[in-house]
């Protein structure tokens, strides 16, 4: 881990090739070649460098992408091998990319919650389905994993380590989704959906079903993270709820302290992080204190010549924020009894690398890592810049007091306006 985010639990990963002894994980891994889909999201990229930095004798590593936005697959991994996590690779082994098929992931999925069962059928169960068909032909195969989700399953409250019967066979739909026109086929969501919130949550149940259809005979097994006992499928859920459980007022309590501690230049306002029971008063937040703000600065904008551009923004998170809202109003019963007995035949040595117990995880040390790790990588806001990045949050915190001076002056006068005194 890069040394500015280092803590007890981010150990220094990246093992030398001429160590004398490996541990019981990287001997499984030992010239081992492993296919990887999904490896440019999040979690595959996640996957790649935590292989390649902690395994130093794994075999060839073997990548499915795919071209986007004009760069094909090689400019694609270029950039890829760019970012923060590759970076001790770069001094300690420098021929690294030379790795990049014993063991699959298969982790490659649509994670976007409206998105057209059509799409979402194809990346979440004929991916799935064709991987494992692919794999089956692999006569040294030692393991496939297929990364699912815990909300696969989020109709029921108490998510046990085991396939539950699909909502639907995985192979109809597919039928269904390639045969019938979009019109048609966008008629029929909602009655396909039944009681699943969105079309990822549903194709990604189905993709269950087709793993224990299709692995029959093979090693296969199912990790399901947060966002087995002795089964033919084994299946591991991965989430914090009984293990560490946070709640959303500690998630603000953490994200506000270590957020105000490691602000950026770049923000554009003040921190706010207000929670409601009730949807009236949330709509009426929204209005006043993110409809109205940018409307205003979107006019500013076009009278002095530039495009607007806040509302759009504001679109976007309202967007995000109704569909995310499901999963944030509710609670789940989340079984990790494998996940921990796999835990604890770990190696110490194994569990200083591939550090996974979420009951020693310090969620005050991690949101802080979080927060930092924010502003460095992802707003690529270098730590020099925090004496003024401090001083422009002193200046959106007045302004924000004085915005909201204004909206309660506004509010009472409609409502003084409109009640007959």
């Amino acid at each position: 881990c890069d040394s500015e985010l280092r803590g007890p639990f981010q150990v220094d990963d990246v093992t030398n090739e001429a160590d004398p002894e490996l541990t019981a994980v990287q001997t499984f891994f030992d010239q081992t070649n492993v296919l990887i889909t999904g490896a440019t999201g999040f979690l595959g990229k996640v996957l790649v460098a935590k292989l390649l930095r902690a395994c130093p004798t794994i075999g060839t590593l073997y990548l499915l992408v795919r071209p986007k936005k004009g760069k094909n697959p090689d400019e694609r991994l270029d950039e890829m091998f760019q970012d923060a996590p590759f970076a001790p690779l770069t001094t300690a082994r420098p021929k690294f990319r030379h790795k990049v098929i014993g063991v699959v992931f298969h982790v490659a999925a649509t994670v976007r919650f409206d998105e057209t069962l059509q799409l979402a059928t194809a990346i979440n169960v004929r991916s799935v389905r064709d991987i494992l068909r692919l794999a089956r032909a692999m006569p040294r195969l030692k393991a496939l994993l297929h990364v699912s989700t815990i909300y696969a399953n989020c109709v029921h409250k108490s998510i046990e380590e085991r396939v539950y019967p699909p909502a639907l066979d995985g192979e109809q739909l597919i039928q269904i989704t390639q045969n019938l026109p979009a019109g048609a086929l966008e008629r029929i969501t909602p009655d396909l959906l039944g009681d699943y919130p969105n079309t990822y949550t549903l194709t990604k149940q189905v993709g269950e079903g087709v793993v224990l259809a299709e692995s029959t005979g093979m090693p296969v097994a199912i990790f399901r993270p947060a966002i087995a006992g002795p089964l033919e499928l084994p299946v591991y859920n991965y989430g914090s709820t009984s293990a560490q459980p946070i709640t959303w007022g500690d998630f603000r309590t953490a994200s506000r302290t270590f957020g105000m501690q490691y602000p950026t230049i770049k923000c554009a306002w003040y921190y706010s992080f207000h929670m409601y029971k009730h949807y009236a008063l949330y709509y009426l937040a929204s209005l006043l204190f993110h409809v109205i703000p940018a409307l205003i600065v979107d006019v500013l904008l076009l009278c002095v010549g530039k495009a607007p551009r806040l509302l759009k923004a504001y679109k976007k998170i309202h967007k995000f924020t109704a569909v995310m809202s499901y999963f944030a109003t509710q609670e789940w019963s989340i079984e990790s009894t494998a996940i921990e007995k796999q835990q604890l035949a770990m190696s110490p040595q194994d569990r200083r690398l591939f550090f996974c117990d979420l009951k020693l995880l310090d969620w005050p040390e991690f949101f802080q890592s979080y927060c930092k790790g924010i502003r460095l990588y992802l707003l690529l806001d270098p730590l020099e810049t925090l004496p003024a990045a401090q001083a422009h949050l002193d200046r959106l915190y007045y302004a924000h007091q004085v915005l909201k001076g204004v909206a309660l002056w506004a509010l009472i006068w409609i409502v003084w306006r409109l009640l007959p005194f």
